[in-house]
């Protein structure tokens, strides 16, 4: 049995991902606002059809006899386009970068371009091999990629593994089995994966985001789980992905969820990434220390979670097993 696995390439680092297309809801017809940013940008565009995706407008088209698909959001902004281009046509230091990489013997199916703004050009390699083999390796390739994405920033760096690590130790005070911690970990390092889709200048920006700046951000779940919507090899990981900036009090994002509404693995990770955001510096906070930071998700600094979730932050804070991660 075959099956598809998608790798991105990017010119100054190579990470990868398994991903899909996603559904949408086609013959759909955009105002003249949004088709004329699409002409403007590409005057030979032909055969165009439109599909609304969430908050995007999304045009296939033919540039040039070129396929290509446009993401315009609904402000009439565009966002980014994937072009079909040929192995051979590709950048010589991406050739190069993937013909020295474990995939070099998987049988190239198709190769696409992700022009995005403001960010650089990344390559996707659709490569095959056998079901068995490429679930081995997928969650390597995600987890690269996740780790490429913080490496822009050094004050993010290590967020995914340290918030995976926190999340282990509340899932273990709450008992949960060995491989039920195992999967949360993994989903823990994708949590952010959804980055991928953000502006460098959002994400690496030295100071506080503005509210049109903190609400692109906020996009980085809804792109995430789109990114990783049919992945089976971790189970809850869209959930988690998703869901995890979800508040029990239904103050979070991006669907308003509250109390049980929320996944549980989402809850933890939630927990766990609002715990290593207060204990590391940013830009435009101070670090602030373990204790303390409790203190305040206990008072409701970084929004509402379960009793039963700041019980056992009581709890697991004082061991030392996440006294050292801490540190």
């Amino acid at each position: 049995m075959k099956t598809r696995m998608t790798i991105f390439v990017s010119l100054l680092l190579a990470g990868f991902a398994f991903t899909s297309c996603d559904d949408s809801d086609d013959n759909y017809t955009p105002d003249e606002k949004i088709v004329n940013v699409l002409y403007e940008k590409y005057p030979n565009a032909q055969r165009v059809d439109w599909e609304l995706q969430h908050d995007h407008y999304v045009a296939d088209f033919y540039d040039n006899n070129i396929e290509k698909e446009a993401w315009i959001t609904t402000k009439g902004e565009w966002v980014m386009t994937e072009s079909d281009i040929l192995f051979n046509n590709l950048p010589d230091a991406v050739q190069t970068a993937f013909n020295e990489s474990e995939y070099k013997d998987w049988r190239v199916d198709d190769v696409d371009m992700l022009e995005r703004i403001e960010m650089e050009t990344v390559y996707v390699i659709e490569v095959e091999k056998s079901k068995q083999q490429t679930e081995r390796i997928s969650l390597q390739m995600m987890q690269t990629l996740a780790t490429t994405i913080e490496a822009k920033d050094e004050y993010t760096r290590g967020h995914s593994y340290r918030v995976a690590e926190y999340a282990a130790l509340i899932a273990k005070e709450l008992g949960w089995s060995q491989d039920e911690i195992t999967n949360l970990k993994h989903a823990a390092h994708l949590h952010d994966i959804g980055k991928i889709g953000i502006p460098d200048s959002v994400l690496n920006k030295p100071t506080q985001l503005t509210e049109n700046e903190d609400n692109l951000l906020k996009k980085h779940t809804i792109i995430g789980a789109e990114i990783l919507k049919d992945v089976t090899l971790i189970p809850h990981v869209v959930e988690v992905t998703r869901n995890h900036h979800e508040r029990y009090d239904g103050s979070g994002y991006p669907d308003g969820l509250k109390g049980e509404e929320i996944p549980l693995c989402a809850q933890v990770v939630g927990l766990a990434d609002a715990y290593d955001a207060l204990v590391h510096v940013r830009p435009y906070k101070r670090k602030i220390s373990p204790k303390e930071a409790v203190e305040m998700i206990l008072d409701g600094a970084c929004g509402a979670f379960s009793d039963s979730l700041l019980r056992c932050l009581q709890t697991v804070s004082t061991k030392s097993e996440w006294v050292k991660k801490t540190v």
